[in-house]
């Protein structure tokens, strides 16, 4: 199965580079996850199952104090249709804590194209192609949730 980073040079073959990068503002959530990721990575701990629910808990309690903000970063770098460099980044930004909506986006997005009866491909398959922007966008509407594109 190919991942997302996988998927952007073979649709689009000019691209070089793909990034993907996501995240909330919390410099204490970053560095809490970061070291716990650095715990798993080491072996000191399988996985951070156990971990969810403290966090979340933990999180709720900090949320007053610390930022609201999140988002979604996307930075593709290649070729443009006339051969010079070029790089589009892509971002949402989150606030008042949505940002674990935007991952919901296409699923939603997908589910009501299949609902309204559109022609999709009957196949496992990755969902690249098959949404606009516009349709990814359109379920998080109500969030408050800006899209940027530099």
């Amino acid at each position: 199965m190919a991942r997302d980073l996988e998927l952007f040079p073979l649709r689009y073959p000019t691209v070089k580079t793909v990034t993907f990068q996501a995240g909330f503002a919390s410099d204490l959530g970053h560095l809490v996850v970061w070291g716990l990721a650095g715990l798993v990575k080491a072996g000191i701990l399988s996985d951070l199952r156990s971990f969810a629910s403290p966090l979340h808990a933990l999180s709720r309690w900090m949320e007053p104090i610390v930022s609201d903000k999140g988002g979604m970063f996307v930075t593709l770098a290649g070729e443009g249709i006339d051969g010079r460099p070029l790089s589009l980044t892509w971002n949402l930004i989150a606030q008042r804590n949505h940002g674990p909506h935007i991952p919901c986006g296409a699923a939603i997005a997908l589910a009501g194209k299949i609902a309204s009866g559109a022609s999709l491909p009957r196949t496992a398959m990755p969902c690249m192609g098959l949404l606009t922007v516009e349709e990814f966008l359109e379920p998080l509407r109500d969030l408050d949730i800006s899209e940027k594109v530099v």
